[in-house]
């Protein structure tokens, strides 16, 4: 079994980035990736022993220099390294070394996290050998179902209630809207009681100022403000999460067990979050609700349910022996989000990196573990 150089292909999104980082984890040869300027923050860089940004732009017509300039880079540090092997992630940032890869006779495999086909993908998947997904919701000859990846530094930490609701909000550059109206007006209108046994920490990205006089005036039990918050830390600090539906978000969620309410961007291309979010609420990890329902009225009842139900199960489980009984002698059950990070702990199709890799060494008969 001979040694081979991994090429992997991803940017655009951090979601994508994501799962590049999270497949390169169990590669122990050589590995290259590939990004642009957009993904270049978002990469482990201790995983990989070279890394390239090349120069392209979304809208390849309106940037057809910039798309034959990266066409002409992965064809240099391609030739330089014989038997790769091309692992793309989607996005328009994939296309040119994915497909000179093909040209040198480079084995291309592809990696579909979101729930249908993106155009990049589609266009790639003729030259492919295989197509990973994650569900069986993608019908394609070439389509071969490993699950979700997650960072490699995500894992599970279930939930701690605690008597009190601690929210993670993300989705700091999708806010509009979803965030800036929306959420601090539905804080402000709850009852006191109710906004005492809350704690926020929130991804405000370039609207850290704004956010900062928006929850002045509301008596939150505490508000932590990020520009860019580290998952890693703030999942295990949560309990309930707010957030859009990108694959990334949606496999850390997963591999976390935490459950959330996801608001799929309505500008999402294909609408493909909505179809993240559905199949994800399907799995009973969490909540979904489109974007032009998501108003004030509509978070505040949800926050009061989640609150109230907290607070009922920490009086019941007051006694020394942490569980409380009906007057049948029955255990009393347990709230909605404790059943849903158990739901999350007990789907965990979250190995989607191992399984690829292993399925190219085993098609190709190249080590790369």
């Amino acid at each position: 079994m001979k040694n081979s150089t991994t090429i992997f292909v991803a940017g655009g999104t951090a979601g994508h980035v994501f799962a590049a980082n999270g497949m390169a984890h169990y590669v122990s040869s050589k590995k290259i990736i590939f990004t642009d300027k957009r993904g270049e923050k978002y990469i482990d860089k201790t995983l990989f022993d070279e890394i390239y940004i090349l120069p392209i732009k979304n809208n390849i017509v309106l940037n057809f220099y910039s798309f034959i300039k990266s066409f002409i880079m992965s064809w240099k540090i391609i030739k330089q390294n014989k038997n790769s092997v091309i692992i793309g992630f989607g996005a328009y940032v994939s296309i040119p070394t994915c497909i000179m890869g093909w040209m040198l006779s480079c084995p291309l495999y592809l990696y579909q996290a979101d729930q249908i086909i993106g155009k990049a993908n589609k266009i790639l998947s003729y030259f492919a050998k295989r197509i990973f997904v994650a569900s069986y919701n993608i019908q394609h000859k070439k389509a071969e179902c490993i699950g979700l990846i997650p960072r490699s530094d995500i894992i599970s930490y279930p939930i701690n209630l605690q008597n009190e609701l601690r929210i993670l909000i993300l989705g700091g550059s999708l806010s509009s809207a979803f965030l800036k109206l929306t959420i601090p007006s539905a804080l402000y209108n709850l009852p006191k009681e109710i906004l005492q046994k809350i704690r926020i920490h929130q991804q405000a990205g370039e609207d850290k100022s704004y956010f900062t006089k928006a929850y002045s005036d509301i008596s939150l039990k505490e508000v932590i403000l990020d520009e860019f918050i580290d998952t890693t830390k703030a999942l295990p600090w949560s309990n309930f999460v707010i957030a859009r539906a990108g694959m990334g978000t949606i496999s850390d969620l997963t591999a976390s067990m935490r459950p959330a309410l996801l608001v799929p961007w309505s500008n999402a291309k294909d609408n493909h979050q909505t179809y993240n979010a559905q199949w994800w609420a399907k799995s009973g990890g969490g909540w979904w609700v489109p974007e032009h329902e998501f108003n004030a009225n509509y978070l505040k009842k949800f926050i009061i349910n989640l609150v109230n139900e907290i607070s009922a199960s920490s009086e019941s489980s007051s006694d020394l022996s942490n569980k409380s009984y009906d007057s049948l002698g029955k255990e009393n059950k347990k709230t909605e989000l404790e059943e849903k990070s158990e739901m999350l702990g007990k789907w965990m199709p979250i190995y989607g990196g191992l399984l690829a890799v292993k399925t190219i060494q085993r098609d190709l008969n190249i080590k790369l573990i």
